[in-house]
């Protein structure tokens, strides 16, 4: 398969594309039931780890040693809601939607900490230039891929691809991030 960007421009990329060319699979931590901390906590990958505020709330993702860049992390786990069965009381926070055909066919609700994984806590790119980790739907799942190396004590932040963008709000330039100079 010849794709139309270089090899470290992946911006114009179909998710099939990343799924394809992926260069590694990190699975996540197999939770062990004795353990008291929830699943969100125990399930994270070996070589990442967790930072911590001031108040010993989690803050973010951080490597803890390089990954190369196509090294794909998931799927994304939670409670799968239609948009008939969403409880009202439900924090939408963690929320990420699954389409088929191009209709919505379900939610995945990363908020209970004991039915997600580590992936809850990857906080968002304010900027492509920050920007190290990318967001696929790969049949019903959500994936991250590294878009570019990650250096060790490097936090990862993800955005959404082109493709899921463009299912989100119709034109991917809805969702798109800014360069830094932008």
């Amino acid at each position: 398969m010849k794709l139309e960007s270089t090899p470290g421009d992946m911006s114009t990329w179909r998710e099939v594309d990343f799924a394809l060319s992926c260069t590694y699979i990190v699975p996540d931590q197999l939770s062990d039931p004795s353990f008291s901390l929830p699943k969100a906590m125990t399930s994270i990958p070996r070589n990442l780890t967790f930072d911590y505020g001031a108040d010993n709330e989690v803050t973010g993702v951080f490597s803890k040693e390089y990954i190369p860049q196509g090294t794909r992390f998931g799927p994304l786990l939670g409670d799968t809601y239609t948009k008939d069965n969403v409880p009202k009381e439900a924090n939408r926070k963690y929320f990420w939607r699954i389409y088929s055909g191009g209709q919505l066919q379900h939610f995945i609700d990363g908020y209970d900490v004991h039915k997600s994984n580590w992936m809850r806590y990857v906080n968002p790119a304010r900027s492509l230039a920050e920007q190290n980790l990318v967001a696929c739907q790969n049949g019903r799942d959500v994936y991250f891929y590294t878009i570019r190396p990650v250096e060790p004590k490097q936090e990862l932040l993800v955005w959404y691809s082109r493709e899921f963008a463009q299912r989100l709000c119709g034109q991917p330039d809805d969702l798109r991030l800014k360069r830094s100079d932008e």
